[in-house]
């Protein structure tokens, strides 16, 4: 009951928010390219996100779309892919400023859960050999997460790319998220004389390189307590989250024998105990997506992944004037993004949809008590 009480005065207060100083919004500026991106300038987070580390992660630097050329026995790979088998292959790819080519030896296996039973071109994992990729675009890579195409046909090609602005998405929100690389790739599967198989996809930044790259360290433990977590950067996690339609994570647990948190990267702060942040990632499951695949939990009872559900926690209700303020100050770079981006202007018109449908949301007072602050979970405090 207070948690609602307190929430009448939340549009209120995230309208006056930037103008009272209790934001202070600093300008700044990134680069963002084709072809899911456009350039433009955007406000920086008004709550401090870490001191950054530099490391050299060249392949995450640019974001434009990369071409590659995987060459494996797949066939092995996808008739075993349940096995989570493991196979030898090279990836390659022309260096921007010679054209010379560079093959890099890697082992590619299977990942995954949902996608990996639903798809007939399962994801992937390309582990690098540590000695080879210095001096070249994968420098500082090991192991790194590859988006596929899943199935043959322009929708499953389509949701890659939502997928691929989704993560975009918050990137504009948050440094401490992890970062993508877009990919038209060539695969040559060497157990068979046929012709390549070209598709899209995107490979995401290793844990232990955004750890490094916030300051942090990764959380080891399968749960974490609600008053560990830091309540600015958990209140944003949970209302993008709304944002996208997405109810398949946990800032909280993961599945048993799994380390928290389940779709989400647990970061903790060097030599403390409080502070941690939850990455997302998968967003597939998500209504502004919609895959076939994609089901809501049952126990939510809605009808369908597009049906929004508000999933934070109550203790952060407070932390609401303040990330709705920040939601509000980067809309426009977030409706750039989806309109810049390179979908079917279709998709892109369901995707501004949606997202103008959460800002309806947000800034008017009765719809957000009912479908924030009274949805909340656990205890106010």
């Amino acid at each position: 009951m207070a948690a609602a009480k307190s929430g009448q005065l939340v549009i209120e207060q995230s309208r006056t928010a930037l103008a009272s100083g209790r934001v202070r919004a600093k300008p700044c500026w990134r680069h963002l390219v084709a072809p899911f991106l456009v350039g433009f300038s955007l406000i920086c987070s008004p709550w401090p996100v870490g001191a950054a580390k530099a490391i050299s992660q060249p392949l995450f630097e640019d974001h434009a779309p990369l071409h590659l050329v995987i060459q494996a026995p797949l066939s092995e790979l996808i008739e075993r892919k349940d096995d989570r088998p493991k196979v030898r292959g090279t990836v390659s790819y022309r260096d921007a400023d010679s054209g010379a080519p560079i093959e890099l030896t890697a082992t590619i296996s299977t990942r995954g859960r949902s996608r990996l039973e639903y798809c007939d071109f399962p994801p992937l994992r390309l582990n690098f050999r540590r000695r080879q990729v210095p001096g070249t675009l994968f420098a500082g890579q090991n192991k790194l997460k590859l988006v596929t195409h899943c199935r043959r046909g322009a929708k499953h090609a389509r949701w890659v790319g939502q997928e691929y602005l989704v993560y975009r998405m918050f990137n504009l929100l948050t440094e401490q998220s992890f970062r993508v690389r877009w990919l038209n790739i060539d695969y040559l599967d060497t157990r068979r004389d046929n012709e390549p198989t070209t598709a899209v996809g995107f490979v995401i930044e290793a844990a232990n390189n955004l750890a490094k790259r916030v300051n942090m360290k990764r959380f080891r433990e399968q749960h974490i307590e609600p008053e560990q977590l830091d309540p600015s950067q958990a209140a944003l996690v949970a209302l993008f989250h709304f944002m996208i339609g997405n109810t398949d994570w946990s800032i909280l647990s993961a599945p048993e024998g799994r380390r928290c948190c389940h779709n989400g990267e647990a970061l903790l702060p060097p030599k403390m105990a409080e502070g941690i942040i939850v990455a997302p990632y998968d967003f597939d499951q998500s209504g502004i997506i919609a895959t076939d695949y994609a089901v809501p939990p049952p126990q939510l009872r809605l009808e369908s992944v597009r049906s929004r559900r508000f999933r934070g926690l109550c203790r952060h209700n407070e932390q609401l004037p303040t990330t709705i303020a920040h939601f509000n100050t980067h809309r426009p770079a977030l409706e750039a993004l989806i309109d810049g981006s390179d979908n079917p202007d279709a998709t892109k018109r369901t995707m501004q949809r949606y997202v103008a449908a959460f800002y309806g949301i947000i800034n008017d007072q009765n719809r957000q008590r009912v479908s924030i602050v009274q949805r909340c979970r656990g205890p106010a405090s």
